[in-house]
């Protein structure tokens, strides 16, 4: 069912009722600016955009992604006809560790992030999935999506299961490129 999500807009901030989120925007018209006290990962189905993100442009299209932290301005000119899914989360829900945080990167400080900290690149916001990596992300998103609007058998388990395994694929796209001598830099 399309429900609306549970996400309130206070003078241009936006807050979230729950811990994770995962909405399909069909956007027509430009977003305002905004912030945010959650994490955001917008993925492109289909279309482009120029999404701003503290002041910088993105023109994204399908199957680019942007990582947009805690407190980032944000805002999303369309062009054409734009479809993205809108991936929210709050690190608590990964971990109840992390409760309180304002930046999103303490996730790489849990045990099963903690390989990331030193690769993830905290300044490159955007990535880009090839063929066979976006039927990856996108099946997670459709799945995630599924659970959350189902009250299924193992649901919670699932859905933590998903977005655990999307901030991994979204993890490993934000890697700093590898020196070239380790002889695999350009295949990333």
């Amino acid at each position: 069912g399309d429900k609306m999500p549970p996400i309130r807009a206070l003078n241009n901030r936006y807050e979230i009722d729950e811990e994770c989120y995962i909405s399909f925007v069909h956007a027509s018209k430009p977003t305002a600016l905004h912030t945010h006290d959650f994490l955001e990962i917008t993925y492109i189905f289909k279309g482009h955009s120029i999404q701003v993100v503290d002041g910088v442009e993105y023109p994204v299209k399908a199957g680019d992604a942007l990582f947009i932290n805690y407190g980032s301005t944000h805002a999303i000119e369309v062009v054409g006809d734009l479809i993205y899914a809108d991936i929210i989360i709050k690190p608590e829900y990964i971990s109840e560790s992390l409760k309180g945080v304002e930046n999103a990167f303490a996730l790489l400080e849990l045990d099963g992030f903690k390989e990331f900290a030193k690769t993830v690149d905290r300044n490159d916001r955007m990535m880009h999935f090839s063929e066979p990596q976006r039927k990856q992300i996108e099946g997670l998103i459709m799945l995630a999506q599924a659970e959350q609007d189902d009250e299924r058998p193992g649901k919670e388990l699932m859905l933590r299961s998903v977005f655990n395994a999307l901030l991994i694929l979204v993890f490993r796209k934000m890697a700093l490129p590898m020196r070239k001598e380790s002889g695999i830099g350009a295949e990333l």
